[in-house]
C-alpha cells in the first residue's frame, strides 16, 4: 500500500499489503476478505525436505545354453519432512492464529519388490522360441506422524512444535499393502516374419478379502510382416506389418482396507470409544480390463514416413467404483464391482522425418485418437434410478447409467424463470409434474 504521496507504507515486517478490510482508504473487498496472497506467500512457510534411498540388485545365472535364471530385487525408502507455518500479523492469520500457527508432518514410504524369473530361448533353423516363467512379490508400507500448535514464541526465529504452547492436535497412522503374482509368457516367430505370443498371470492383492484376493489374466497376440513375403515388393514400401492382440490386466487401485469396516478411536467422556469411519464390502474383487487391438505399422519412402493405424476395444468388467449412499443409510458409501464399461476407437500415429543427417535430425509427429466411452451393464442393486430412460445410480454430480458415458453430468431439468426472474426446475410432486425454485426438492426431474 502507498500513502497519499505515493510512498510505500511499511511496518516492522516489511511492506504493507491491502487485505481488503478497510485498511486501504476504507475500501472493502467483497470476495476473499482478510487475504493477500502476495504477503502470505512472502511470510508463510511451506517447506518439504525429502530423503530418498534406493537399492537395486540382480543376479543372472546361465546353467546351460539358452537358459537364464534372474533374481531381481529393489528396496526404496522415502522420507518426507513437511513444515507449514501461518503468520499471525495480518488478515485471516491475525484473526484466527494467536501468535502464529505451526504444523509438522513426517512421512515414510518403504517398499520391497522381489522377482524370480526363468527364461529359455532356443533357435531351430528359422524357428525361434522363448519361454518365461516367474514369481513376484511386492510390499509397501507407510508411516505418518503429524501435529500442530499455535501461539508461537517467535514466528521467524523458531518454527518447531516445542516453540508453540497451545496444543491443537497430533496424529499418526500406518498402512501396509502387498501383492503376489505368478506369470508365464511364451513367444514364437518363424523367419522373423510370423510372430505369436501368449501369456498368463495369477495375481493376489491385500486390498481384497482373502476369499476374493486372486485374479487370473491372459493375453494372446500375433503379427505378420508382409514386406518379407516375395509377392510384396515395392521401392516406396519399406515395411508393412499387420498385428492383432487381446490381453487382460487387473486393477486394484482403490486404496487399502476397502473390503472391511474401519473404525476410529475416540474420546467419549474420558473413556475409550470407537467410531465407524468407513463401511467395507467383502465381496469386491479385481477389476479386469480386456484390451483388443488390431492394426498395422508401416515405413514408406526410405523410412522417411513411419507410423501406425490401430483400432482398439477395451472392455472393463467388474468395474470398481465408489457408490454413494443416501444419508438415511448412515454412511457415505462404499466400493463395489458395479458392472461393465467399454472404450472403443481408433488411433493414428504418423512421423515424418524431414531432415536426417549425422548431427542434425528434424521430424514432425502427428497423433490423433477418437474414442467412445459407454457403461454397458450395471449390477441390479446399482440400477435404482432412471435418467432419460437409462437405469443407473447417482454418484455426486454425475450419473452412472447403462448406455451412457461414465462421467455423465446429472443436472436439474431447467423449466425457465418465474415472474421474479428466479430459475424454475421440474419436480415430481404427488404424482404430478410441477416446477419449483427450491434447491432442496426431494424429487427433481434430472437431465
Amino acid at each position: 500500500m502507498r500513502d497519499g504521496d505515493g510512498n510505500i507504507l511499511t511496518d516492522e515486517n516489511g511492506p504493507l499489503y491491502d487485505y481488503g478490510a478497510g485498511n486501504n482508504a476504507g475500501l472493502q473487498r467483497p470476495q476473499l476478505p482478510q487475504v493477500n496472497f502476495l504477503q502470505e506467500n512472502r511470510l508463510n512457510t511451506m517447506r518439504t525436505t525429502t530423503n530418498l534411498i534406493g537399492l537395486i540388485g540382480y543376479v543372472d545365472i546361465t546353467p546351460i545354453e539358452g537358459l537364464k535364471i534372474t533374481l531381481n530385487g529393489t528396496v526404496n525408502n522415502n522420507e518426507n519432512h513437511y513444515t507449514y507455518a501461518q503468520q499471525s500479523f495480518y488478515g485471516f492469520g491475525a484473526q484466527n492464529y494467536k501468535g502464529g500457527y505451526i504444523y509438522k508432518e513426517n512421512n515414510q514410504y518403504y517398499s520391497v519388490n522381489f522377482q524370480q524369473i526363468i527364461n529359455y530361448t532356443r533357435d531351430f533353423g528359422k524357428h525361434n522360441m522363448s519361454l518365461m516363467v516367474g514369481h513376484e512379490n511386492y510390499n509397501y508400507e507407510t508411516q505418518t506422524l503429524g501435529g500442530d500448535r499455535n501461539n508461537m514464541f517467535s514466528f521467524f526465529q523458531s518454527q518447531d512444535l516445542d516453540s508453540a504452547i497451545t496444543f491443537l492436535s497430533n496424529n499418526s497412522s500406518s498402512s501396509k499393502y502387498n501383492t503376489e503374482g505368478f506369470f508365464f509368457r511364451g513367444m514364437y516367430n518363424y523367419d522373423e516374419r510370423y510372430f505369436f505370443s501368449a501369456s498368463y498371470r495369477r495375481d493376489a492383492s491385500s486390498r481384497f478379502h482373502p476369499d476374493h484376493r486372486w485374479g487370473n489374466f491372459y493375453s494372446i497376440g500375433g503379427a505378420w510382416i508382409l514386406t518379407k513375403e516375395e509377392w510384396l515388393s515395392a521401392d516406396w514400401l519399406n515395411m508393412l506389418k499387420l498385428k492383432a492382440s487381446w490381453g487382460q490386466q487387473g486393477n486394484d487401485a482403490i486404496g487399502d482396507f476397502r473390503y472391511t469396516d474401519t473404525y476410529e478411536v475416540s474420546n467419549t467422556g474420558g473413556e475409550l470409544g470407537f467410531v465407524q469411519a468407513t463401511v467395507g464390502n467383502p465381496k469386491i474383487t479385481w477389476e479386469t480390463n480386456s484390451n483388443y487391438n488390431a492394426g498395422f505399422e508401416f515405413e514408406l519412402f526410405k523410412s522417411r514416413l513411419t507410423g501406425s493405424v490401430e483400432y482398439f476395444y477395451r472392455k472393463t468388467t467388474d468395474m470398481l467404483s465408489y457408490v454413494l449412499m443416501p444419508f438415511s443409510a448412515g454412511y457415505g458409501g462404499s466400493y463395489d464391482n458395479v458392472g461393465d464399461m467399454s472404450n472403443k476407437g481408433i488411433e493414428i500415429d504418423l512421423n515424418w522425418h524431414i531432415f536426417r543427417q549425422k548431427n542434425f535430425n528434424w521430424s514432425v509427429n502427428l497423433n490423433a485418437t477418437h474414442y467412445v466411452n459407454k457403461v454397458l451393464k450395471l449390477n441390479e442393486d446399482n440400477r435404482g434410478n432412471i435418467l432419460d430412460g437409462h437405469a443407473g445410480y447417482a454418484n455426486g454430480s454425475h450419473f452412472v447409467g447403462e448406455g451412457l458415458p461414465l462421467y455423465t453430468w446429472m443436472l436439474r431439468k431447467y423449466a425457465g424463470v418465474n415472474d421474479e426472474g428466479q430459475a424454475l426446475y421440474y419436480v415430481q410432486k404427488d404424482g404430478q409434474l410441477t416446477t419449483t425454485t427450491s434447491y432442496t426438492a426431494a424429487s427433481y426431474i434430472w437431465n
